[in-house]
């Protein structure tokens, strides 16, 4: 990792999904770790500091809702931001997630520079992410 390299953690229990979404942040110029699932999601995220967490929604056993809220309710992980990438994509889907802390909601199949522009926002501008950039 290169000084100043943001930190990222993709979550995602489709493997080719977490894949592309790790290659194309390394592509972006950030240092990227992945987990598989909410559980391995949580422990890293309390192991080792964060700058960002991607995480997908759709998993089993804990869905990104839940890792989402026990990010927040976690002093240690409170203050990093999250984005939600799915493929859900409802008015409630987006209210759900960000009741649970999200900072953005990203639906798959996703388009990498618009996903890269946001996640660049959070992270250098932590202005409203909703503004366009």
């Amino acid at each position: 990792m290169q000084l100043g390299q943001k930190r990222i953690l993709v979550v995602d229990d489709d493997e080719p999904s977490r894949t592309l979404a790790a290659r194309v942040l390394t592509r972006g110029g950030f240092s990227v770790e992945t987990a598989a699932n909410g559980a391995e999601a949580l422990v890293k995220a309390s192991e080792f500091e964060y700058d960002l967490i991607v995480l997908d929604v759709m998993m089993p056993n804990m869905d990104g809702f839940e890792v989402c809220t026990r990010l927040q309710q976690n002093p240690m992980t409170v203050d990093i931001p999250v984005v939600m990438l799915t493929a859900l994509d409802s008015l409630n889907d987006v209210a759900q997630a960000t009741q649970a802390g999200a900072k953005w909601f990203v639906s798959k199949p996703f388009d990498a520079k618009y996903l890269l522009r946001r996640i660049r926002q959070i992270l250098f501008y932590q202005e409203n992410p909703h503004s366009s950039a």
